[in-house]
């Protein structure tokens, strides 16, 4: 799933601490620029400035990034005054089901969920899911 860019989910996650982390990185690796930036790429678990425990109570149990343990974060230069961020993440296929912790459950990571079966017993119950998410921010000076 795609959400648009500054949406209203997107732009959620403005404040999350994995765009912290990345924000940081992204900073400190254009020291001295002031323009003609180094984009960045990179994998983020938000262990920096958030995590996922930390926002259930943060942000509340439906907050998306309450979902997100880790993602790929892309920080470059949208315009002279802003830079884009990229935020795309995959939810394995028992990233949310608290049942894979009870003792006897046995649930493979991932699994493609195929579609000559209909749904019910014979369908697999879960599959993965993919998100990306992005928005603007102004570039701010002050970090170089």
């Amino acid at each position: 799933m795609k959400f648009p860019t500054n949406g209203t989910v997107s732009s959620s996650l403005k404040n999350a601490g994995i765009v912290k982390d990345a924000l940081n990185t992204f900073y400190k690796s254009n020291k001295g620029k002031t323009s003609d930036f180094t984009p960045l790429i990179n994998e983020y678990d938000g262990t920096t400035f958030n995590n996922n425990f930390k926002s259930i109570f943060a942000n509340g149990t439906f907050h998306p990034e309450t979902f997100i343990g880790s993602a790929t974060i892309t920080v470059s230069q949208h315009n002279k005054t802003e830079l884009m961020v990229t935020i795309f993440n995959i939810s394995s296929l028992t990233s949310g089901d608290f049942m894979k912790h009870i003792p006897g459950n046995d649930y493979p990571m991932s699994i493609i969920r195929d579609p000559n079966l209909s749904q019910g017993a014979k369908q697999n119950q879960y599959g993965n899911l993919s998100q990306t998410y992005s928005f603007t921010i102004p570039i701010d000076l002050s970090n170089f």
